[in-house]
Parts: structure tokens; sequence; C-alpha cells
């Protein structure tokens, strides 16, 4: 499943980046003509807050609060300076089958024992591989773009699996992901988010290492509201 999703990210950045619109000339009675459209400047700084969630792991569903700041060099350009995610966890069916089955054994498993995110924090480049205009109801024209990630974070959990008692870790993160953006006013816009982290395991404990972390290794998904000013 992890590999599956890591595919699915690769193979959305690559047939974004391979995708050019020709530009064509149409011929009105003889007579080329072209229809041009200047995409508005929009503001430099951006702050976003919303909402984050992690469904893929398989031990802890994670939901949580994200907060960024970005700065937009251009209309192409971009840097997410900071983005932190503070999250909540609830166990799995699997957290609790695993906890019923131990509860008689002499070294129960207790929920408390299994590794799970709480915060990551980000720092990604932005490149807007495309922008344009919509009609929302037939009345108002809103601008759109769609916007690709990359960069690094660090990830805190709490716990260790594998470890009673563990006191989790920190770990590096190479990122990957895209961005759509809806404005809805010329400071506020809405932002949908998918972003893959990539576990390097640097930050681990030797003696409690593990190949990989289930629960970065897979993506999230974002729902913001920003404002630019």
């Amino acid at each position: 499943m992890k590999l599956l999703f890591k595919i699915f990210t690769l193979c959305i950045l690559f047939s974004c980046i391979n995708s050019f619109a020709d530009e064509k000339y149409e011929d009105l009675d003889g007579i080329f003509i072209k229809a041009v459209d200047n995409y508005p400047a929009l503001k430099k700084n951006e702050f976003a807050i919303g909402a984050t969630i992690l469904p893929f792991d398989p031990y802890f569903y994670g939901f949580g609060v994200t907060l960024g700041y970005t700065r937009y060099f251009n209309k192409k350009l971009g840097w997410e300076v900071l983005s932190g995610d503070f999250i909540f966890n609830i166990q799995s069916p699997v957290t609790a089958a695993i906890v019923e089955r131990t509860a008689n054994a002499a070294d129960p498993v207790e929920p408390t024992d299994i590794e799970q995110t709480q915060f990551m924090v980000n720092s990604n480049l932005k490149y807007v591989l495309s922008y344009g205009k919509n009609i929302f109801l037939d009345k108002h024209i809103r601008l759109n773009r769609t916007e690709i990630l990359g960069g690094i974070g660090v990830a805190g959990t709490s716990g260790r699996l594998g470890t009673t008692g563990g006191s989790g870790g920190t770990y590096i993160l190479i990122n990957l992901g895209f961005q759509l953006d809806f404005s809805i006013s010329k400071t506020m816009s809405w932002k949908l988010e998918y972003m893959n982290h990539f576990n390097t395991n640097i930050g681990k404990d030797e003696l409690t290492r593990r190949e990989g972390n289930n629960f970065l290794e897979l993506g999230e998904f974002k729902a913001m509201l920003a404002w630019r000013f």
C-alpha cells in the first residue's frame, strides 16, 4: 500500500510537468486572431490555517490543525517558509485488537507504547504548474492555480513501536506533494493539499531502529483557508 501511494504521487508529478498547452490561432475569414487574458498579480505573502488528516497509519488515525506562511517571489515560484501540523490521534481497530489480545500476557501492549505522530514542521518550495479563471455559480469570476511542493521536514512522535514505554523520536522527512488553490476574493482563498512524507530514518535510536514508519511514509490531506497580504 505504501509503494502504491508513492507511485501515485510520482505519476501525478511527472504527468503535470509534462503537460503543456499548445498555443493556437484561430482563422476568422482569413484573419488570425488570438485571445489574450492576463493573470493578475497576487499578494506576495500568504498565511494559511486549516485542518489536516493522516488516514493511512494502521495503528492510529491522525487529525490536527495546520498553520503555514508562504512567500511568493513571482507568479510561478514561492517558498512555504514554515508549515506546522499539530496532530491528535485516535486508535484504529488494529491497535484495539493488539491491546485486547495482549491484555493477559506477561508484557501487555498499551496504546501509549505504539508510536504516534505528534507534530510535523516543514519547509517547501512551490512551483505553479497552471493558473486560470473559473466562473462560480454563473456569476463570480474566481482565480485558481495548481502547485507542486517539495522540501524537507521534521516529525516528532511519542511512544516507540516494539518498545514498552518508549519515548518516541524525531525524524527527518523529504516532502513531495501538490496543492489546489481557489481564490474567493482578492485576499482570501481555499486550498486543498496532498503531501507525501518520505521518512529518511535519520534521527532514529540505533537500538530500536526500524525500517520505515507506516504513518510517516504515507500521505496527509489538508484543507485550508489562506489570507494574502
